[in-house]
């Protein structure tokens, strides 16, 4: 399993590109591996909106939470940081779902896209 970690990048991510970048090297990673990565958060002191939606809201949004679950474990994040990245993969689903027509998922649906270690 690779593991990512995102302190080595910065304490306070907050990047639209940085994480456009990051999602690319995880992607081809698994893309190579067929393997799971791990998203070390330990020492990240914040994640911005935009660094959370671009990332793992992204993902969630063009893989399906099925796929989040299956290669992407996210370890080591602070309460603040988890709920950033909670919000971002909850309202990318949201967006999926309420334009395929599909019920409302709630919160909790979003949470549970992110495996934590």
């Amino acid at each position: 399993m690779n593991t990512y970690y995102l302190h080595k990048l910065a304490h306070h991510l907050a990047s639209r590109q940085r994480a456009h970048t990051l999602r690319e090297d995880v992607l081809e990673a698994i893309t190579r591996t067929q393997q799971k990565v791990r998203i070390d958060l330990s020492e990240v002191m914040s994640v911005s909106d935009s660094f959370a939606d671009e990332f793992f809201g992204v993902l969630a949004q063009t893989y399906g939470d099925k796929w989040f679950q299956e290669y992407i474990d996210v370890t080591g994040a602070s309460d603040v940081v988890r709920n950033s990245i909670v919000r971002a993969i909850h309202t990318k689903l949201r967006t999926r779902f309420t334009t395929s027509k599909s019920a409302r998922i709630r919160p909790r649906t979003a949470s549970c896209a992110i495996n934590l270690i």
